[in-house]
């Protein structure tokens, strides 16, 4: 849970970040007019963006005395089988609230002093091992874990309809109702839906012209290779160190495939992968179990797990755990400690700005001895972390 000073820490943190994303999406061209609404109809958020106008010490001072900081809260998602599929921060202080897939709730339980994940497995009445409820908590759900603090959410995938806000102008049994984040996010996604939408059907239409000139140009029977990529076509990337641009405008992602490519230059380094072996992973369904369409949701391990059995390899490379210390992942916070180490590959979380927050806005493939930095897209960012890499046998139930 943290020292009380921690907690207080966390929470002015918290509210600092809601505050400025809704600062943020008010002066946004596309985004404006919704997110305007909803502060219009949201007194609390609209003293949250009046205090951070009078400066830090006065804002901290209204966080302090407007938000509770004293407590963790989880909700715990289970399938069809009571497995345990997600875990977020849902704002309930006291209890481990249990959830079906379909929002049903289905039993609240109290915390005690036992292993964090255990408690979560016993709450969830799950068969699962500690290790795989663990290791999905630290890699899939949005959490991180520190000592000190223990578990706590570290980006929107890890926080449930509330970052913690107890104002009292909300009641406790109305938080789930009244999210300050969510309801920011989803009216930016609402304008967002619409223009991606039109931008999908433009990149279809560009799709089936571009079909119709290779045609012309190549023929039928050009040896066409999956996702109608000619084999002439398939060796066109520039470097063995591929740029996240060429990936995403040859397979209809958007412009967040940085965390993918990484992993796919990190197989192009280790193990060789061609051009014609990158093609055929990206046109095959496999893919799209790790890295989603089109907003490039990856999930690093697995995606990592499943480029090396692709490739023939009996281990795969994921982060490193540290017993010692709960299977925390293990970081570096400079470029110099990572130089320092024995490992030879890393990924490296960056951000943007001056204040590194938690969340990345960009990830980059590191090699040690020499250190060199391979930047996947065309923006340069501010180092946040070094996570190594090492290899491990690979999970073949991951591939099922």
């Amino acid at each position: 849970m943290g020292t009380e000073a921690e907690q207080k820490s966390e929470t002015r943190r918290a509210v600092k970040a809601h505050t400025e994303m809704t600062k943020r999406m008010l002066a946004s061209r596309d985004a404006g007019g919704a997110v305007a609404a909803l502060v219009v109809g949201n007194e609390n958020l609209q003293k949250d963006i009046a205090a951070s106008m009078k400066g830090d010490k006065a804002f901290r001072e209204y966080v302090d005395k407007t938000y509770k900081s004293d407590g963790d809260f989880w909700k715990i998602v289970t399938d069809e089988k009571g497995n345990v599929i997600d875990v977020k921060d849902d704002g309930d202080y006291d209890n481990f609230n249990v959830y079906d897939k379909n929002g049903k709730k289905i039993r609240s339980v109290k915390k005690d002093s036992t292993s964090f994940v255990q408690q979560v497995i016993n709450a969830a009445g799950s068969k699962q091992k500690w290790d795989d409820v663990n290791h999905a908590m630290a890699t899939e759900y949005g959490l991180s874990y520190a000592d000190g603090r223990g578990w706590y959410a570290i980006d929107e995938r890890g926080v449930d309809k509330a970052i913690r806000n107890t104002s009292p102008a909300l009641p406790d049994s109305s938080i789930a109702q009244h999210s300050i984040v969510d309801s920011i996010t989803n009216a930016y996604n609402g304008v967002k839906e619409n223009l991606t939408s039109k931008v999908s059907d433009i990149r279809t239409g560009v799709k089936s012209l571009t079909d119709k000139v290779k045609g012309m140009i190549y023929g039928k029977n050009d040896n066409v290779v999956p996702n109608g990529i000619t084999e002439k076509e398939a060796k066109t990337y520039k470097d063995t160190i591929i740029k996240q641009k060429e990936i995403e405008q040859r397979f209809g992602y958007d412009n967040a495939l940085c965390y993918g490519t990484s992993v796919i230059n990190l197989y192009r380094l280790v193990s060789g992968m061609t051009d014609q072996q990158v093609n055929d992973y990206f046109s095959g369904d496999e893919v799209n179990k790790y890295i989603s369409k089109p907003d490039c949701y990856t999930i690093f391990d697995k995606l990592s797990n499943s480029v090396s059995a692709f490739l023939g390899n009996d281990k795969y490379y994921d982060y490193v755990y540290q017993e010692e210390k709960g299977w925390q992942i293990l970081r570096y916070g400079s470029a110099e400690d990572f130089q320092q180490s024995s490992y030879k590959y890393g990924i490296g979380y960056y951000y943007t700005g001056t204040n590194y927050s938690g969340k990345a806005n960009h990830y980059e493939l590191i090699v040690n001895n020499p250190y060199t930095v391979h930047n996947p897209g065309q923006q340069e960012y501010n180092l946040g972390w070094i996570y190594p890499v090492n290899q491990i046998s690979i999970r073949k139930d991951w591939l099922k």
